[in-house]
Order: structure tokens, then sequence, then C-alpha cells
């Protein structure tokens, strides 16, 4: 009986480390779809709907957050120092949104590096785990 593409993707399972979003169990080998054994939550490791799991560019660190945050950080204060001192007010106001901007950046980035290590931590206790078995 013919399989549709479906069924072969299902059969074929997942090729590389993924971890469940909730525990960090590895996921290689299992089903596309499915629930994770170790807790039962519910995954999707199709191409458009990935759901429940961990890819490698979740743990990835924000740079790119962090030095837009510090760089409008330092743009802004700069700007708004000097135009405050100096009496030039369209360099206060052409600082102003990247005073504004900056604690954005910056607290994105910094929710980033502490869900990282949060993801880091499970994945290191499943591994523990998995070899303690």
């Amino acid at each position: 009986m013919p399989q549709t593409g479906r069924e072969i993707e299902q059969a074929r399972g997942i090729d590389r480390d993924v971890f469940c979003a909730k525990c960090a169990y590895n996921l290689r080998t299992r089903p596309t779809v499915g629930r994770c054994p170790e807790c039962g939550s519910e995954y999707n490791y199709r191409t458009l709907g990935q759901r429940g799991i961990l890819l490698p560019q979740d743990l990835a660190f924000p740079y790119g957050d962090l030095f837009w945050g510090l760089l409008c950080a330092t743009t802004g204060l700069i700007m708004l120092r000097f135009g405050l001192t100096e009496q030039i007010a369209w360099l206060f106001w052409a600082g102003l949104p990247f005073a504004l901007a900056a604690p954005f950046f910056l607290f994105h980035g910094g929710h980033r590096v502490v869900r990282i290590v949060r993801y880091r931590e499970l994945i290191r206790t499943a591994s523990r785990n998995e070899t303690d078995e």
C-alpha cells in the first residue's frame, strides 16, 4: 500500500538533536509529531509549525539585542546630555528616541539570556538523567 508524504515523514522521525521545550528531553529518532515520553507534552517538528521543541537557534546568545541596546543607550545619553547642556533643542529631541529604545533592546536581550540559561540547565539535567539510567 503506498504511503503519503506525511506517513513517510512521520516514520522517518527527527534526524537531529532537538529538545522538548518543557523538560529538555532529546527528541532525536522520535516521530515528527507526538508527545514527549518524559513529560507528556505535545510537540510538532514539521518545518512550518514547530511547537513545543527547542531548536539550536533558541540557545544562541543574543549579541545583537545587547549590542543595539548599549549603542542606543550610549548614543541617546550623549545626545540628551549635549542637547541639554549646550541648549541645542534638535539634538535633545533626536537623542530621545535612542534613549527610549535602549531599555526595550536591553530588556529583550536580558530576557533571552535568562531563558537560554534555563534551557541549558534543563538540557544538562536531562542528559545527566539519561546517562544515569
